[in-house]
């Protein structure tokens, strides 16, 4: 009021008028408010229509800060959909070994399971009855199969049961892990009669999609539970220079926090339920499509589009 009769005083009422309507507007927090929420509702519209769904302010708001992603791998950088490669039975024929694996992996829902009885059914293999079993995540399973435990699983867990694995199979695993697969053993007893190895290929975008979140200068991480040489192998192959392998669920957390603890702003990428308490402690998750339910319900952001094309032009457009 000071302001609008001085001014008319001094020039016009117009003048006068213009100056007296001009302070209530920057003085008062609606006008951030409306140009604020305006903001948000074109943001979350185009990100709509380009296959993202943004939650909130604040997921908009990490994703702009955001300068390290965590990565999973199976069904994120890769198609989740794993085919055999090789089979290499010791002792027992081509469709007895794979009965053996696909009898011990029949109530499993994993994907490699899945592989492994698309592999049996296409060779007509008749499936054992389990009298019991077991899943031990990132390790593998054992089935009682005719009074004789049946494991299918990673070397080191097989060794771990002091289950013997001969020469010729170790230098056979050295030889398929080198090339980037993901090699399984199956025991009878106390002795491995076989291996099985598997590729899972990456998806086609992949390698462009890390390239250019390098470029916005977030620096992509790959933490994975296949062993170093795998891990290794598969970075390689897509040019990425950061990566840890042997890494469970479990301990996503706390590779968060270490990350968190150097000052970095974190982004997990991932699918599965068991990394919710990964997802909490992330300053933002995102999820794909196919990710489960309980992780989408704690997601900043979720990818309603298959691939991974989305993510870039996401954080390109919250930075907007």
């Amino acid at each position: 009021m000071i302001a609008g009769i001085a001014w008319t005083l001094l020039d016009s009422l117009s003048v006068a008028a213009a100056v007296f309507f001009a302070i209530p507007l920057a003085a008062c927090p609606g006008a951030l408010g409306v140009t604020e929420a305006l903001s948000v509702w074109i943001a979350v519209k185009k990100a709509k229509s380009n296959g993202l769904l943004l939650r909130n302010r604040p997921a908009i708001e990490s994703a702009a800060d955001t300068d390290t992603i965590v990565l999973g791998k199976t069904g994120l950088l890769t198609t989740g959909k794993p085919y055999i490669t090789d089979l290499v039975p010791e002792g027992l024929t081509n469709q007895t070994f794979i009965g053996l694996a696909a009898s011990a992996e029949a109530q499993s829902y994993h994907p490699i399971a899945e592989a492994i009885a698309s592999y049996a059914i296409r060779a007509h293999v008749r499936l054992q009855r389990l009298a019991a079993f077991n899943e031990l995540p990132g390790e593998g399973v054992e089935a009682l199969l005719s009074g004789t435990t049946v494991r299918v699983g990673t070397k080191e867990w097989l060794e771990r049961e002091n289950v013997r694995i001969s020469a010729s199979l170790l230098t056979k695993f050295d030889q398929l892990t080198e090339k980037g697969k993901t090699v399984l053993f199956v025991s009878k007893g106390r002795e491995a009669k076989g291996l099985i190895a598997f590729l899972d290929d990456p998806r086609p975008e992949t390698p462009d999609v890390l390239k250019e979140l390098q470029t916005m200068n977030i620096r992509p991480i790959l933490m994975t539970g296949d062993s170093q040489r795998l891990a290794k192998a598969f970075a390689r192959q897509l040019n990425l220079e950061d990566f840890k392998a042997g890494v469970q669920d479990g301990d996503k957390t706390r590779e968060i926090q270490l990350l968190q603890a150097h000052g970095q702003i974190v982004a997990l990428l991932d699918i599965t339920a068991t990394n919710v308490p990964a997802a909490r402690q992330a300053d933002l998750a995102i999820v794909p499509a196919t990710g489960d339910p309980k992780l989408k319900r704690l997601a900043g952001i979720v990818m309603t589009s298959d691939g991974l094309t989305s993510l870039t032009s996401g954080f390109a457009l919250c930075r907007h």
